[in-house]
């Protein structure tokens, strides 16, 4: 067995508090200054203080704030999020000094693109922004597909028998604001679900009653599915033929880092910002029980990442420590893991948010595009080494145009990490 390399490969989380930031080199000081002024670090984490009040500390590029980074206004305020040229661009959680507070895109500066406002008096309002003015409120349908991002049709590459055995857990954890704290939703978590679903139906086979279906899954849920510490024989145990039932597990939803040790969480959609140690799920506990169930294998598909950042803002935002840096679980060798990117990175969604980039690029590939040249052989199977060729091409790709930030899918299978392809 080999520790999991891609879910869990030392990631960090911005904190004031400590003295290491991410993966970049220190700038050199920590200057008192104009806010205008123009400082000459790049490609560096360094802190700043402003002389009219308040603080930045994060990622610069070419003297500006550039990356993920932290801003204390003079005001009270407070961004945590992405930034370019100097300017709040990407997706972000402003949070102002009364109370309310705002969670989703930026541009140049401006409240842009679909987002939402929670007012201090807990109502809220949701929808589109641009240029920071509110422009209309989105429709809520999770579950209808953006026509300009059409979801692959999930056909198998050939014709598949049913397999009556074979066993699937989805879950589908969009809502963390209903009976969480200060933890963005997952909007395209419903919809990625229901595609999936589509996929292990019609091209895998499984029965639908055979599938374990999750929306907002509480950690109370997530034990009586994977059992606990102690126990493994819970409901997924007790469903799965041994040795003849083949197990596929998706998760949607977020991914933490807690603990002193820096061990990694699902991220129930009832669990504690400032208390995920306690209110999450062990990643180590799911891969040691699932290696227990007497599955003929076992896939674990997770479209999550455990930065401590999301698209819809940051899943850690009032929190304080050192630098976490991950300890890696032990996979073992029949569990097979395909990860939406590495530890640093962040799980993107298509503009419109109508679906996670990951999940639906994973789909296209398995649905035939991974056998085609110049992933491919065309044997009319989708080997994991394609499937990586595939994404590597797809989904870091557009990650990468829509956003400016790396995303790069994991596969480990019997234990081994498939190399890059690039």
């Amino acid at each position: 067995m080999k520790r999991l390399l891609p879910v869990l490969m030392g990631f960090v989380f911005l904190l004031f508090s400590s003295t290491k930031g991410w993966s970049l080199p220190h700038c050199e000081g920590s200057p008192t200054v104009p806010a205008t002024t123009t400082m000459s670090w790049t490609d560096c984490f360094g802190t700043m203080t402003y002389s009219t009040g308040g603080k930045y500390v994060g990622e610069w590029k070419d003297g500006l704030r550039h990356g993920q980074g932290t801003r204390i206004y003079a005001s009270g305020g407070k961004y945590v999020g992405e930034w370019k040229d100097g300017k709040r661009n990407g997706q972000g959680t402003y949070t102002r000094a009364k109370g309310d507070k705002y969670v989703g895109g930026w541009k140049g500066g401006w409240k842009h693109g679909q987002g939402t406002v929670t007012f201090a008096d807990g109502t809220e309002q949701e929808g589109i922004f641009e240029n920071g003015k509110f422009l209309y409120a989105k429709k809520p349908s999770p579950t209808v597909i953006a026509k300009k991002t059409p979801t692959p049709k999930p056909k198998p590459v050939q014709k598949v028998a049913k397999r009556p055995d074979d066993v699937a857990v989805i879950i589908a954890n969009s809502n963390y604001t209903k009976l969480g704290k200060d933890i963005p939703n997952v909007t395209p978590a419903y919809n990625d679900a229901e595609n999936i679903k589509k996929y292990f139906i019609e091209s895998l086979g499984i029965r639908e009653g055979n599938i374990i279906y999750l929306k907002d899954a509480t950690g109370a849920q997530l034990t009586e599915v994977f059992g606990n510490e102690k126990n493994h024989k819970a409901q997924l145990f007790n469903w799965v033929r041994p040795n003849k039932s083949n197990v596929h597990i998706y998760y949607a939803g977020h991914g933490a880092p807690a603990s002193k040790d820096g061990s990694a969480y699902l991220v129930p959609s009832d669990a504690k910002s400032q208390t995920i140690e306690f209110s999450g799920y062990l990643l180590t506990n799911l891969y040691r029980n699932l290696n227990k169930i007497r599955a003929r294998s076992v896939t674990v598909i997770l479209e999550a990442c455990f930065s401590g950042f999301s698209q819809g803002g940051a899943v850690l935002p009032k929190s304080s420590g050192i630098m976490v840096v991950a300890k890696e679980p032990t996979v073992p060798s029949n569990v097979r893991v395909i990860s939406a990117g590495a530890a640093d990175q962040m799980a993107s969604w298509e503009e419109d948010g109508s679906q996670s980039l990951f999940t639906k690029y994973f789909l296209k590939g398995m649905s035939g595009e991974g056998d085609k040249k110049p992933y491919g052989n065309g044997d009319g199977k989708v080997e994991d080494t394609e499937l990586k060729k595939y994404l590597d091409d797809t989904m870091t790709y557009y990650a990468r145009r829509y956003y400016g930030r790396d995303q790069t899918a994991q596969i480990v299978v019997n234990g081994k990490e498939l190399s890059p392809t690039n």
